[in-house]
């Protein structure tokens, strides 16, 4: 659960801090307030997309925070995200992530103090939320989009992997095939080329990480001396008096220790005062011994300087051609040698390749064709729950289905069209009025019957794979306040056991809140800012009364918002107007 998310400098908000409850959290503010600042901000901390117009208008960085309130399986998954070792015991946990964005686009992500890539920050919003918005609703429209719904919710993600690794063997197999079957001569260049790049490289024999470590050597046997005088400046003070005539640390260090023993043995501070400098005075030591090691080894070695300055141009010519790392040529070196291999394996035995093409051709359509009736099957079910879904939305007459055409059953042709998702995709096909034929999704639905038919679609997917915190900015768009009770129930529902966080501009679906956020902009010195306030009791009828009929004529609606709110507690189970009281934001821009 998102517990808090804090921002300062984004666009118009200076700085915010919300905080948001389980269940479901609407946020609601006159046009162009500002409203979907919030999920952009959100969307920002779990790795989204910046750009330079986001950041305000003379600030010098923008920094987001987020505090998710995690289970004990998420919370151990977050921590292997960060490079943490997974928390001990069970229960849930509390994790703070922070993305900071300079002027020039330079980042920094963290997640509970820990520098992470802004990647794991993308993948940590892949667990822990879903954020939903106009683009997402086009998204449906596409068919290779709905085929990986689908997989999702019916969860066939494995099936599909599955087919996509025999599709991947069976292209290589014939890839390989197409130049046993080309020309021999040049067939035989190829693997005497490879043979002989494999040969190049091994003659060099590059360790792993060598160029590095000679590097570094190189750099201390330069400057032997110096180095040297640093380590035994270091050894001196460190537990050898030397010439300087100073107590060296570990005298000093066993002396402190010494003074205070008898004061130890009365006062529990002191004792402990006692045992750290005792264990420093250890730790010094063991430094020392360290420190002596070191000097002892180091000398000037002209002999091997040379050495290292003709192995590193030996390394350094052989990486200009297959590294950049010692990494990549032994990689270069290990391909260059299994494909002469094969091209060898291949030339005296095209006809067996020719029967394991085959064979795996026919074993890549098996899996494609039961993937399709798999799709097929779970097609039908999930149209069926989106139909039920879209006849709570008013769509009753809306017919559904998902179309898995049917596919070559000659391997080759049926393949040559495949990718890793399957051997076509799917597609979404829509009737919204009785007599129309079915036709696809991106070909009939309105504005309106794409978000309701994009909230049917989302709560099925939320039903199966239980992400935490799912974020719909406008959902509602394009729909009446007709449909707005039945929208803001099911969005009601689809929070139960999680949370969800809607921008919606009907008073109908705001009545279902269990938190109620207003955005609101102001204008002071000049500049514009934005507010998030939390309302509870009367604030909150009246902002539902002004969404309901104006700001001027609010006092006109309160009884019908009143009306509303009370039936949007009936229909959640909470008490009549139960935005948490506990939710806080502070107003953007009152500490300028």
């Amino acid at each position: 659960m998102l517990a808090e998310l804090r921002v300062r400098n984004l666009a118009l908000v200076e700085s915010a801090t919300v905080r948001f409850t389980p269940g479901l959290n609407v946020v609601t503010g006159a046009t162009g307030a500002g409203k979907s600042l919030l999920l952009a901000a959100l969307a920002l901390v779990l790795g989204g997309r910046w750009s330079r117009d986001m950041l305000r208008t003379g600030a010098e960085r923008m920094h987001v925070q987020a505090v998710f309130d995690l289970d004990d399986e998420r919370a151990a998954r977050v921590a292997e995200l960060s490079g943490e070792a997974p928390p001990e015991g069970g229960g849930r946990r509390e994790v703070l992530v922070e993305r900071r964005i300079d002027a020039a686009g330079r980042n920094r992500a963290e997640i509970d103090g820990r520098l992470v890539a802004v990647g794991k920050l993308r993948e940590l919003g892949a667990l822990l939320a879903e954020i939903h918005g106009q683009s997402d609703q086009q998204a449906l429209l596409d068919p290779v989009h709905q085929t990986a719904l689908l997989d999702r919710a019916a969860a066939l993600e494995e099936r599909r992997a599955t087919f996509a690794k025999r599709l991947a063997t069976w292209r290589t197999s014939s890839r390989l095939l197409a130049e046993v079957r080309g020309d021999a001569d040049a067939r035989r260049r190829r693997a005497e080329e490879l043979v002989a790049l494999a040969a190049e490289i091994a003659a060099v024999a590059p360790e792993p990480g060598e160029s590095d470590a000679l590097r570094s050597e190189r750099e201390l046997l330069a400057a032997a001396e110096r180095h040297r005088e640093a380590l035994a400046t270091a050894l001196e003070l460190t537990w050898d008096a030397g010439t300087s005539g100073d107590e060296p640390a570990v005298d000093r260090l066993g002396r402190a220790a010494r003074e205070i023993q008898g004061t130890a043995e009365l006062a529990p501070d002191v004792h402990s005062a006692m045992d750290l400098l005792d264990g420093a005075a250890e730790q010094v030591q063991e430094a020392g011994r360290l420190l002596e090691s070191a000097l002892a080894a180091l000398e000037a070695d002209p002999e091997r300087l040379d050495r290292i300055q003709e192995r590193l141009e030996e390394l350094g010519a052989l990486l200009r051609r297959h590294g950049p790392s010692e990494e990549d040529a032994l990689r270069r070196a290990a391909e260059a040698a299994d494909e002469a291999a094969a091209l060898r394996a291949a030339e005296r035995g095209s006809t067996d390749l020719a029967s394991r093409v085959a064979d795996e051709a026919a074993a890549a359509l098996r899996e494609g064709l039961a993937l399709d009736a798999a799709r097929r099957e779970a097609g039908a079910s999930f149209s069926r729950e989106t139909r039920a879904t879209l006849a709570e939305l008013e769509m009753a007459g809306t017919r559904f289905e998902v179309a898995v055409p049917e596919r070559a059953t000659d391997p080759g042709a049926a393949l040559a069209t495949a990718t890793p998702l399957g051997l076509g995709p799917l597609e979404f096909l829509v009737s919204p009025n009785a007599g129309e034929e079915l036709r696809p999704l991106a070909r009939i639905a309105s504005g309106g019957e794409l978000a309701r038919t994009a909230l049917a679609i989302k709560g099925r997917l939320a039903g199966a794979d239980r992400i935490p915190l799912l974020a719909f900015d406008e959902i509602d768009a394009d729909v009446g306040p007709r449909l707005g009770a039945v929208i803001g129930r099911r969005l009601a529902a689809l929070a139960a056991g999680r949370q969800v966080l809607v921008i919606t501009h009907l008073p109908q679906v705001a009545a279902f809140a269990a938190s109620h956020l207003r955005i609101r902009k102001s204008e002071s010195g000049g500049r514009t800012y934005v507010h998030v306030e939390p309302l509870t009791g009367a604030d909150r009828e009246r902002e539902i009364a002004e969404m309901i009929r104006g700001a001027g004529r609010a006092e006109e609606a309160l009884d019908q918002a009143r009306a509303m709110l009370a039936e949007g507690a009936e229909g959640t189970g909470n008490a009549a107007g139960s935005a948490t009281e506990s939710a806080t934001g502070s107003a953007a821009g009152t500490s300028r």
